[in-house]
């Protein structure tokens, strides 16, 4: 009976993700960060984005500019021209922006996004849309942030639903997190020569 029972167990297989080592830098319960995303978490305002580009944005940023203005609701496009990034985060708090996308290209393409996280606040709202049939993932694997924008297609039955990808699709990384708006303190850059010294140790 008891080799039956051993022979029934099946053993789980190891991965990178479920032998996982820990890391003391992780984010406690009741630590500053926490306290202020708590607007956000009790639903008191709703988010209001602001996306720009950097100077001289050719045609291919504009439209992934387009694109995420799609994906992300409550969402206005700024022709930011030469104004300093400086002086655009500067109004956007005073006309009551929660974030600033800023896209920026390299040799006419888009490469990144900075994001500006005004506290309190985060780039989707907190209040489920159980009647819209959009949804965007974010989804961390190893350090990697794979974004995706799909929509529900329901069967002519109701009973089954379908994903239709309507895009954009991008892998994103965090490269670095700064305290203040362009105060040059960073509070945490990636450095992968020094961090990145196990491959079962990841930063997200």
């Amino acid at each position: 009976m008891q080799k039956q029972l051993k022979m029934s167990q099946k053993k789980v297989p190891k991965t990178i993700e479920n032998t996982r080592e820990p890391d003391d830098t992780y984010m406690q319960e009741g630590d500053q960060e926490v306290l202020k995303d708590e607007g956000y978490f009790k639903r008191q305002d709703t988010p209001k984005v602001l996306i720009t580009t950097s100077p001289g944005a050719k045609v291919k940023t504009w439209k992934l500019c387009f694109e995420l203005r799609k994906c992300i609701p409550n969402v206005e496009i700024f022709s930011r021209k030469n104004v300093a990034l400086k002086k655009i985060a500067k109004q956007a708090i005073e006309r009551e922006y929660t974030d600033v996308l800023v896209v920026h290209e390299d040799q006419k393409r888009p490469n990144g996004i900075l994001l500006c996280h005004l506290p309190s606040e985060c780039l989707f709202p907190k209040q489920p849309h159980y009647l819209g049939r959009r949804v965007v993932t974010f989804h961390n694997q190893r350090d990697y942030i794979f974004f995706r924008h799909h929509r529900y297609e329901f069967k002519k039955n109701g009973e089954k639903a379908a994903l239709l990808e309507l895009g954009p699709r991008m892998t994103l990384r965090l490269k670095r997190i700064q305290d203040g708006a362009f105060t040059g303190e960073y509070i945490w850059v990636l450095k992968r020569h020094e961090m990145e010294t196990s491959r079962r140790k990841f930063m997200l």
